[in-house]
């Protein structure tokens, strides 16, 4: 239906993490950086593009960099957690407007998260709350997916849904 024009969302959680000295994988630290910050203390942009489901990432990345950097040459202490929770903000908005977006669009009634991103817990509660909780959301990862393949494999067919939901 759509994909990254650029960078993923997990491979921008990794950039931002990088610029503010976090290590990788970044996901996880901004995660935890999040926690004592504000996510409307900065408004960073997400593109919005001419395609339906389709995200681009850089300009948000080019934002937080040109960001920090101008809190720097202008001598302002920054607020990492401010800057990380309105950046998580923005991904996670962008996410979850596309997929409830292709879900009206669809008709389709479930949702599922993939990747590194989706164990991102404020997106999969801003999902949950997005979807009215009602409509069930499976988190999966790479792992999961690897899992997954064995289990076909050396026992009968299962429905992924059954083995890989947290």
């Amino acid at each position: 239906m759509g994909q990254t024009r650029d960078d993923a969302a997990g491979e921008a959680f990794d950039k931002i993490a990088r610029v503010m000295g976090l290590p990788y994988p970044g996901g996880p630290e901004i995660e935890r950086l999040v926690l004592g910050g504000n996510d409307h203390a900065i408004d960073f942009p997400v593109a919005r593009l001419d395609k339906p489901y389709e995200f681009s990432f850089s300009g948000l990345k080019s934002a937080v960099i040109n960001y920090l950097h101008n809190q720097q040459q202008a001598g302002r202490e920054v607020n990492r957690s401010d800057v990380a929770a309105s950046f998580q903000r923005a991904v996670v908005d962008a996410l979850v407007k596309e997929a409830v977006h292709a879900m009206q669009h669809t008709g389709y009634n479930k949702i599922v998260l993939a990747g590194g991103v989706s164990a991102n817990k404020t997106l999969q509660n801003t999902l949950a709350q997005a979807m009215q909780v009602h409509k069930p959301v499976d988190i999966v990862d790479k792992r999961a997916i690897s899992t997954y393949k064995r289990i076909t494999v050396v026992e009968k067919p299962v429905d992924i849904v059954d083995k890989i939901v947290d």
